[in-house]
């Protein structure tokens, strides 16, 4: 992924259709960073340059119901030394 600005969109298929409820958490190398309720769209916002790792967990009622697999990712950013 480039992206002079660190920002990396994510997004998930829920299978069967994403029921009313439900929330979606977006895990970034290993930390939580987002919750959202009945969306599995994520934006992130300055992100490192380098690798990274990615995974969604689905909740219903508090109790975690699915684990997507982990994805890696690499973002490349414009060097603050060498910019062009």
């Amino acid at each position: 992924v480039r992206d002079n600005n660190g920002t990396v969109r994510v997004s998930a298929n829920v299978t069967p259709r994403f029921k009313r409820g439900l929330k979606a958490k977006l895990f970034l190398d290993g930390q939580a960073k987002e919750e959202l309720e009945n969306s599995a769209i994520f934006m992130l916002h300055n992100v490192d340059r380098g690798e990274h790792q990615i995974y969604i967990q689905l909740i219903d009622s508090g109790k975690v119901i699915a684990t997507s697999p982990t994805t890696t990712f690499y973002l490349h950013r414009q060097s603050v030394i060498t910019p062009n």
